[in-house]
């Protein structure tokens, strides 16, 4: 059991979520499928994975090394606050970045809610822990729901996945204990309400 949850950690972790979350958007959310093609794909997630994966992963390791954060699963407050303001200056410096290809209104109003989120994580653990697996999941569902709200597509198959993946990845931190219940509702709730909020806000 263990060992499933500490896999259900990594492949779901805060920093690879975006990055499915795009991919599937890409080939299914009317305005992204047809704007993303071929080049354009291409070089969207090559700048995805090199600013908000590898990005954040090398400004981790060098808050390691500083003795800003004791492990990059940061079990503790110790720096939390940190990594996800750096995430978040990624995340911004990204945005600017892919803004010269002419990104789609979609792609715009999802990378503002995912620097919400980073922002709002931020903010909060400076006193307060929270799960960030859990607020990347959440901001999956956001985007869900607003698909639901703006376009009217339905399918239970994708709400059935991530509630599953949602419920996997929580019994995941409670058992590794590294958040309490409700450090897991939150962090699910603030990445839920900022995604959704952001869309609904820019676009409608």
């Amino acid at each position: 059991m263990k060992l499933i949850a500490q896999i259900a950690a990594y492949i779901l972790h805060p920093l690879f979520v975006p990055i499915y979350l795009m991919l599937f958007l890409m080939e299914v959310e009317p305005v992204m499928s047809l704007y993303f093609g071929g080049d354009k794909k291409n070089f969207f997630l090559l700048i995805l994975v090199l600013n908000v994966v590898i990005g954040p992963i090398v400004s981790m390791l060098i808050l390691k090394r500083n003795g800003w954060i004791d492990s990059l699963t940061m079990p503790t407050l110790k720096g939390r606050s940190v990594s996800y303001l750096l995430t978040a200056i990624w995340y911004i410096a990204t945005y600017f970045l892919v803004l010269k290809i002419g990104l789609p209104i979609v792609t715009k109003a999802l990378f503002i809610g995912l620097i919400a989120v980073l922002l709002l994580l931020s903010a909060i653990s400076i006193k307060f822990k929270i799960s960030a697996h859990l607020a990347a999941l959440g901001g999956v569902l956001g985007v869900f729901v607003w698909m639901v709200h703006f376009y009217g597509i339905w399918e239970m198959s994708w709400f059935f996945v991530i509630l599953l993946l949602t419920g996997l990845q929580a019994s995941s931190r409670l058992y590794l204990q590294a958040h309490s219940e409700r450090e897991v509702l939150m962090g699910w709730l603030i990445g839920l309400a900022s995604t959704f909020g952001c869309l609904w806000a820019i676009i409608g």
